[in-house]
């Protein structure tokens, strides 16, 4: 009984609860609902892996070697003199960091690894969320912490969370990690301003930086705190000088991280090259500009694009939405009805957690508007906040749970049933029955049949689903080109890719499968 009383056995548990659901998707043949992004960092680990990350200076690399691989776009970017292709949308570590823990363990690049590094992420985000919780919720008591419990358990548990971080890795999953890291060391230093806390504080803010772009609403979100004048009752663990001496090193951190991202890049084929198609991918991902310019036309105009960003939502949260809105109601009737709603204010401390977890989101949502609309996967920065809000609910219900224990058994039973729904969402977005091996066996066949010295065309059925798409690649260990027509293909295989031989490959597809084998013929 003593174990069931330490909080990391109970949290240990809670996450051992998510490897059972996740048991059926697990390390099966990279499919869809953005499966494509783990493929994606592993095509990158796969040519670091082959040529050395120094080789292509430390950035996310997209062509594998051979000269039948170069001069082929894919997803966008910065194309080198020699025709290799290169992602530069976001800072590297969120490549860098799988990369070099695979190199240091000796372990294969497969999405089996993947995966459980992934795991291992939301384990560790986890963690720090309940040190978060409980030290705002639980600080003096020697209460069981039930809501800092029930917060992670929101975090675990959440649709968008079942999956997003476990079989999509991508560098927004690193950065989900970074951002409850930092949030938690930058609390830590408000209390206890120790040299250790501080300097964890900024190297993490600096990998952050160094990994994706929600730390610029993160730094917003820190300024905003320290810049209020809180009226605290206790004593401050740090002064306004030395907080805002700590702003000052972390927009260092922000601005070196930034160097060293621009550093890098321009390696590839200059700065004005990587300025160049940064600036085009900001005007694509933030929906801002006049239509045309954004992906889709999913601008903030949009109502279709405004749409998308509800259903996003809905698929990935709605029963955790839905049980917060009953808590919440029934809990403004109880205090209503006790003239206790004074009860429900955000104190002090809780106000500047929702600030730091809260708005960071909700910029990079506005800011990056387009990208929200088209990625559902966006959404998933989101649970760190909803885990708070949930945690802020539950605790103001304890007090009145002691007390009628129908009352008790009722928000259980709630709670229990929109935990079930959760679980429910997460299988019927990603259903086993919708996973294919179609990537599988058509990345083999390219991989067998096509000599390295021969360019892959591929043709598809079903033009939705992108020849370039990164599951290909992985499994194929090719970069293909998509085909249209003969006129075109030889067209592309003479003047962009400078290349004699090609083979087409036939892809008969109908709703997730082969419906034959792949049929080839050579192009020239």
């Amino acid at each position: 009984m003593k174990l069931f009383r330490n909080s990391y056995f109970i949290l240990l548990l809670l996450f051992a609860g998510t490897l059972l659901i996740r048991k059926p998707l697990f390390n099966r043949p990279l499919s869809e609902h953005h499966e494509w992004l783990t493929a994606h960092t592993l095509v990158t680990m796969q040519i670091w892996e082959q040529e050395g990350i120094a080789h292509h200076h430390f950035s996310p690399v997209y062509s594998y070697p051979g000269a039948a691989n170069k001069n082929i776009p894919a997803l966008g970017g910065v194309i080198a003199k020699d025709g290799t292709c290169y992602y530069i949308s976001y800072p590297p570590f969120g490549f860098i960091l799988p990369y070099f823990v695979f190199q240091l363990l000796h372990l294969p690049i497969t999405a089996f690894w993947l995966e459980l590094f992934n795991l291992l992420l939301h384990l560790l985000g986890s963690l720090l969320l309940f040190r978060l919780l409980r030290q705002l919720f639980y600080k003096n008591t020697t209460e069981t912490p039930w809501a800092a419990y029930l917060g992670v358990a929101v975090y675990l548990y959440a649709a968008a969370s079942l999956w997003f971080l476990c079989n999509v890795y991508f560098l927004d999953m690193l950065a989900q990690f970074l951002l409850i890291a930092v949030v938690y060391c930058w609390v830590k230093v408000q209390e206890k301003p120790s040299a250790i806390h501080i300097s964890c504080l900024l190297i993490l803010f600096f990998l952050l930086c160094f990994t994706e772009w929600i730390c610029v609403f993160l730094g917003i979100a820190l300024l905003i705190v320290s810049l209020i004048p809180w009226q605290s009752i206790e004593k401050p663990g740090i002064n306004l000088k030395t907080k805002y001496q700590l702003i000052g090193a972390l927009v260092l951190c922000g601005l070196a991280a930034f160097g060293l991202t621009g550093y890098l890049f321009s390696q590839i084929a200059g700065f004005d090259a990587f300025k160049e198609a940064i600036l085009a991918k900001y005007i694509s991902r933030s929906g801002w500009s006049n239509s045309g310019t954004a992906e889709g036309d999913m601008t903030v105009y949009s109502g279709a694009a405004l749409n998308n960003i509800l259903r996003h939502y809905k698929a990935n949260y709605a029963p955790v939405l839905k049980w917060l809105a009953l808590l919440l109601l029934g809990l403004v009737v109880v205090l209503y009805k006790n003239k206790a709603l004074k009860n429900l204010q955000f104190k002090q401390q809780e106000i500047q957690l929702l600030i730091l977890l809260g708005l960071p989101v909700l910029l990079h949502h506005i800011i990056l508007f387009n990208f929200t609309s088209i990625h559902d996967f966006s959404t998933a920065k989101a649970a760190p906040a909803l885990a708070f809000i949930s945690a802020f609910v539950v605790v103001r219900w304890v007090p009145l749970l002691k007390e009628n224990r129908l009352v008790l058994l009722l928000v259980v039973g709630v709670t229990a049933y929109f935990g079930f729904r959760s679980v429910s969402q997460y299988y019927l977005m990603n259903q086993p029955t919708f996973a294919t091996s179609y990537y599988q066996q058509v990345g083999k066949a390219i991989k067998q049949q096509c000599p390295a010295s021969t360019v892959a065309f591929l043709k598809q059925q079903n033009l939705y689903l992108s020849s370039g798409a990164p599951q290909f690649m992985y499994y194929s260990q090719r970069n293909c080109m998509g085909y249209w027509n003969d006129t075109i293909a030889k067209n592309d295989l003479h003047n962009k890719l400078k290349q004699s031989n090609a083979l087409i490959f036939d892809v008969p597809w109908n709703e997730g499968k082969l419906t034959d084998t792949l049929s080839t013929r050579s192009l020239q």
